[in-house]
């Protein structure tokens, strides 16, 4: 899509900046225009309501946006977490992710929570969790689940170690084990890619969406009220996502304290 019609007054702002990309990494004055810069977007913009959209165009036009601000931040994510709350479709932050680079990613993570930026709608790719955090455990839950109800091998390429430093563990394969509470391991760092057929049932797969949209209930993210009744004609809760893991005679549970 056009930035004309995803705020390209918002990046014309920025460039008044005027700010030179070459060698002005570790300048004093570059780093202090874009803390002036962040400080300024974030009083003009907090009144208002942006979409993930133009929360990409934003975050790739700040001047200087991969500098860290600090240990925990680059100036652009930093743009992100001021600017997450006037955010109006979280459901859609692939958009905002997919520009960044691994590194800013963790620090989103770390910052806002995966619960609160990842949602099960979109779940393709490739994930890292661990097993000893429990919003990455809900995750986990979510893509067990959603293994046993979409169609094919949505699995790809699956790893897993036992400690985070630790090898992986040779040709491993998903045991039957992790689809009960009682057997799924309390620790350790999975890695897969999940698939769904690209849209066009590639290798058999195909997703679920009635399933994604009742798992929307345990992330932040909401379903567009347009997809309300064409895809899901019920009401999102934990209840009735629970009730999907029995449906599939899993012994999961995501009402679990851990």
């Amino acid at each position: 899509p056009s930035t004309e019609i995803y705020g390209s007054h918002i990046k014309k702002m920025i460039s008044l900046a005027q700010i030179d990309g070459s060698n002005t990494s570790n300048s004093k004055s570059s780093w202090i225009i874009a803390t002036r810069t962040l400080d300024a977007i974030e009083s003009v913009l907090s009144p208002r309501y942006i979409t993930c959209a133009q929360l990409n165009v934003l975050t790739m036009s700040f001047p200087s946006g991969e500098v860290q601000l600090n240990e925990q931040t680059t100036f652009r994510v930093e743009l992100i977490v001021r600017l997450f709350s006037i955010i109006t479709d979280v459901i859609n932050f692939d958009f905002v992710i997919k520009d960044l680079t691994n590194e800013e990613h963790a620090m989103l993570i770390f910052r806002l929570g995966l619960l609160n930026i990842w949602n099960p709608a979109k779940a393709e790719g490739s994930i890292c969790l661990n097993l000893r955090r429990r919003e990455e455990r809900q995750v986990v839950r979510i893509l067990l689940a959603m293994k046993l109800t979409e169609r094919g091998d949505t699995w790809m390429q699956p790893r897993f170690r036992t400690e985070v430093f630790a090898e992986d563990k040779p040709d491993w394969k998903l045991p039957d084990s992790w689809f009960s509470e009682s057997t799924l391991p309390k620790s350790g760092l999975l890695h897969v890619k999940y698939f769904s057929g690209k849209g066009v049932q590639l290798n058999g797969c195909a997703p679920n969406p009635t399933n994604r949209f009742a798992f929307l209930a345990l992330v932040l993210a909401r379903p567009f009220n347009e997809d309300m009744g064409i895809v899901f004609n019920k009401k999102i809760t934990t209840d009735y996502a629970e009730s999907i893991l029995k449906d599939a005679g899993c012994q999961l549970s995501f009402l679990t304290k851990f």
